[in-house]
């Protein structure tokens, strides 16, 4: 009994030393989110912050460009996130292929004049899925010019990665997509979620929130219930680590209530 128990222990602290091995982010959008994300880098010492730097905006026939935070507020950031507002849907049908990539690529500029050390940007953008391949031309010419020193990632939705033309449409344009799974309105299967994902055959990771809404009809949002399936994605070898949406919220305390509090083996 006692050499079964001893088992058992080495396989949960391995366990746990394979969890908090993958890479794990958190986005900061707010200087309460760096506040958690000092919080939490205690307990994740390799957890990688991601500035929220700006968004572009579409008004008055323009792409505008508008700075967030400076990821100065931690030493440490290399990592940042640009958010395209949903305005920018305007853009994509207004404008032709060409307008819209040199239009974008300008604003886009404007942003990254104000940021230094900058490794990894991350596009944030909700595209519809009727505008995924004019989505996907002007990442090609992004990573032409722009942005062709970056490593570059992208948010995607459960919606986007069903298509069956997604993989074709962004492999080898990015290094990866960010699978969205909390404020998106879809509510989707985790094993469905799981073959899409490997169907699209691109690298990816989770986008995890750690908060709660109350939906109409006072249904409330299950965000925490994906911090349970981490466990789930990590056996496909397409999976890249999570990132974490606190949203003002602390959110370490959810790993520990499905994975323990084996944070030694970081």
């Amino acid at each position: 009994m006692k050499t079964i128990f001893t088992v058992f222990i080495f396989i949960f602290t391995l366990w746990g030393g394979l969890l908090y091995a993958m890479p794990m982010g958190q986005w900061i959008w707010t200087l309460k989110d760096r506040d958690i994300y000092v919080e939490s880098q205690k307990k994740v010492p390799h957890l990688i912050p991601t500035i929220w730097a700006g968004t572009l905006f579409y008004k008055n026939g323009k792409i505008t460009p508008q700075l967030s935070l400076s990821p100065s507020i931690v030493s440490t950031s290399q990592t940042v996130v640009i958010r395209l507002d949903n305005s920018l849907h305007g853009a994509f049908k207004n404008f032709s292929q060409d307008e819209l990539n040199h239009k974008l690529a300008d604003a886009l500029s404007f942003i990254l004049n104000h940021l230094h050390t900058i490794s990894e940007i991350q596009l944030d953008y909700d595209c519809p899925i009727a505008l995924l391949k004019k989505w996907s031309d002007l990442l090609s010419f992004l990573k032409e010019d722009l942005l062709k020193k970056k490593t570059l990632w992208i948010t995607s939705l459960a919606s986007h990665i069903k298509e069956p033309q997604y993989g074709e449409l962004f492999k080898n344009k990015v290094a990866g997509h960010i699978l969205q799974l909390f404020d998106t309105g879809e509510d989707v299967d985790a094993q469905n979620v799981l073959d899409w994902a490997e169907k699209a055959h691109i690298p990816y990771r989770i986008g995890l929130g750690a908060f709660e809404r109350i939906e109409p009809h006072n249904k409330k949002t299950m965000h925490s219930f994906w911090f349970s399936k981490i466990h789930f994605f990590k056996t496909s070898p397409l999976f890249c680590g999570v990132w974490v949406f606190p949203s003002a919220h602390p959110w370490t305390q959810l790993l520990e209530i499905f994975y323990g509090k084996n944070y030694k083996a970081l």
